[in-house]
């Protein structure tokens, strides 16, 4: 599937985190977040399907997510 810059950012934002936040699910970095959404780079195969498994779940869902990353 293809993500535009516009749909990645609009991922992000209907599920309510961060590029810091998005950066650590996909296990990129901040940078490379930014640089999907500017348009500048593109996920790599292994990222877009992370990218598509996060289109699948919820804002709950993605919490819990981001909470078990960070230990809590």
């Amino acid at each position: 599937s293809r993500f535009s810059p516009r749909l990645i950012r609009s991922l992000r934002k209907q599920l309510g985190i961060s590029q810091k936040e998005l950066a650590a699910l996909t296990g990129v970095t901040v940078g490379a977040a930014h640089l999907w959404e500017s348009g500048k780079f593109r996920p790599k195969d292994e990222k877009r399907r992370i990218l598509v498994a996060l289109r699948k779940l919820g804002r709950g869902d993605v919490k819990k997510l981001l909470e078990e990353r960070r230990g809590g």
